[in-house]
């Protein structure tokens, strides 16, 4: 090869590297037109290409250079090259959300690895490790999380033995990811940090603004809201620098995440937005379907019901395309939720039917959660079909009730796989607790659901989730008031605003502070009367508005007071 060509594909491997694929693609563009000396430098060529037209998510593209190098490859005896190959095809596959696939390209590669691993040389060493790393990214989409920790701990190991500081710097944010997933999320931000510290800044850009998008992700989830933006924010400058528009769109959606929590909707609304437009250009039906989703989730909480079902389906739909059942069992859950929102229950049991077949397919722990709570919330919103009151059709509807009762008191006490739909369990069944407080009046069950948030309490430090712990703390104040311990509601009222004052949560903040001002200066006459029944404390109280509002995730929207029955526009 002349060396003309040499350097041109010198410079553009450097150029990948430092993710700049734009200037990659354009410095390779003329040996388009070329000969070459050998067949291995021209597969060379054709692979270079197909990895930058890769990360460019020009992905039909590369497939087609790809499929070439190896056919050729596999033919002519060049073993290492094709497991090149197939890393590209398998990342293509992944980044496309057809993960069946993704395995079955990295499997190709792994039997050649294994032909070869008598040599034991430092190049096929690091091919091996990079096997590993993409199974564990294939296996951590299907939600095989075990299986992916397992993967790359060996991929760790590998990397290690021969010093590939760079790839270590990726193989510790993927643990990262694998622990934040798990929901150990403390483990996850250590696990970033640790590969942050094997990224050179000037030439791994993309993969540190990465990595900063990722940390802010767990500041998120963890509450501390002004932390999570100040990382998002450094990682959408690098990811605008690098051109990196995928990063671009997924840091703009988590931005909105962040203005979701704050509850500020319409600004949430108009990053998700932007990050949609971004998704619909590149056409990853996996990240379209994942904006969708948190879009419909938001219209849901503003009480654009109809708005809110028909994003979500759209999304639905996408990831059936897709065929990973763990986020499509998440979508159609929302979607159970959102229909029993709107008393279409007839469309809520055809979804319940649907997640029930998806169940029963996938021996998947998350997914029969989410089949489980949502047989409880269906059975918990069941009405009678007509408008007769006899004593059967009040069994019934009772019978319900209990069973929807148990299958939630199942979830609330078991191992929390998922905190979220754990603490939602826990809202529904302390909904149910108030309304049998109401009908029996007795003491043992307001003992229930005291226990119940000192165990959302636990999940809440667990997890290190400040957005929990301040809506804990602000349940538990309204349930001193109601026993008449001013005092204690006045303390953990001002545990409440401290955390959601320090982590950003400014409307929950306002909230809190309301509560606080009922009681300063004279506190309330129904407070000091002894003769006050606990119906009518619970009453004033407002106990079952505020737990309705924490249910359907609204608190934050009703800086004034709380009602049962909350407003929703049917639009």
């Amino acid at each position: 090869m002349g060396f003309g060509k040499m350097n041109a594909l010198k410079q553009a491997s450097s150029l990948l590297k430092e993710e700049k694929f734009l200037e990659a693609l354009e410095v390779i563009k003329p040996l388009d037109r070329t000969t070459f000396s050998s067949k291995t430098n021209y597969f060379e060529f054709l692979l270079l290409k197909a990895k930058i037209l890769n990360k460019l998510e020009r992905f039909d593209k590369s497939l087609v250079l790809t499929e070439q190098v190896i056919y050729f490859t596999r033919k002519k005896s060049f073993p290492l090259m094709a497991v090149r190959a197939y890393l590209n095809s398998s990342e293509i596959y992944w980044k496309m959300g057809k993960y069946e696939k993704g395995i079955e390209e990295i499997s190709k590669g792994d039997e050649i690895i294994k032909n070869l691993e008598d040599q034991k040389t430092h190049a096929i060493k690091k091919q091996k490790a990079s096997l590993y790393f993409l199974k564990a990214r294939l296996y951590r989409s299907q939600g095989e999380l075990d299986l992916a920790l397992n993967f790359l701990h060996r991929c760790l190991k590998i990397q290690k033995e021969i010093d590939d500081t760079s790839a270590l710097g990726l193989t510790l944010n993927g643990l990262g990811i694998i622990y934040w997933y798990k929901g150990e999320l403390d483990k996850a931000l250590s696990y970033f940090n640790q590969g942050l510290a094997y990224l050179d800044e000037e030439v791994n850009k993309g993969k540190i603004a990465y990595v900063y998008v990722n940390i802010g992700s767990i500041y998120g989830l963890k509450g501390e809201l002004n932390d999570a933006l100040k990382y998002f924010e450094k990682g959408l400058k690098l990811c605008q620098e690098v051109g990196d528009t995928q990063g671009e769109a997924s840091t703009l959606h988590n931005i909105g995440e962040i203005f979701e929590l704050k509850g500020e909707l319409e600004l949430a609304l108009e990053y998700l937005e932007k990050s949609l437009v971004l998704k619909k250009q590149l056409g990853n039906k996996r990240y379209i379907a994942s904006t969708l989703h948190t879009i419909g989730g938001i219209q849901k909480k503003k009480g654009n019901l109809n708005q809110a079902f028909n994003q979500v389906q759209k999304s639905l739909e996408m990831y059936e395309h897709i065929g990973n059942n763990v986020d499509t069992s998440e979508t159609l859950l929302s979607l159970i939720r959102i229909t029993l929102e709107m008393a279409n229950h007839e469309r809520a049991k055809k979804l319940l039917v649907q997640l029930g077949k998806l169940m029963k397919n996938d021996e998947n722990k998350i997914i029969n959660l989410r089949y489980r709570l949502g047989t409880a919330l269906f059975l918990k919103n069941t009405k009678k079909s007509d408008g007769t009151l006899s004593f059967l059709s009040l069994y019934e509807l009772i019978k319900k009730v209990v069973e929807s009762q148990q299958l939630l008191r199942e979830i609330v006490h078991e191992e929390v796989i998922d905190h979220r739909l754990t603490t939602h369990a826990i809202f529904n069944l302390c909904e149910l607790l108030i309304l049998e407080l109401k009908t029996l009046g007795t003491e043992e069950i307001l003992q229930e659901i005291t226990k119940l948030t000192q165990r959302l309490l636990k999940i809440g430090q667990e997890q290190s989730s400040y957005s929990l712990l301040t809506k804990t703390y602000l349940l538990q104040g309204n349930l001193a008031l109601l026993q008449t311990d001013v005092e204690q509601a006045r303390e953990l009222l001002h545990n409440a605003e401290k955390i959601a004052e320090e982590k950003g949560f400014d409307r929950l903040a306002v909230v809190i502070v309301n509560q606080l001002k009922r009681l300063e200066g004279t506190v309330p006459e129904w407070l000091l009367e002894e003769n006050v029944s606990l119906l009518d404390r619970l009453a004033e109280v407002k106990l079952e508005g505020l737990i309705v509002s924490l249910r359907q995730d609204r608190v934050e929207l009703y800086p004034e007071g709380f009602t049962v029955e909350q407003p929703t526009k049917d639009q």
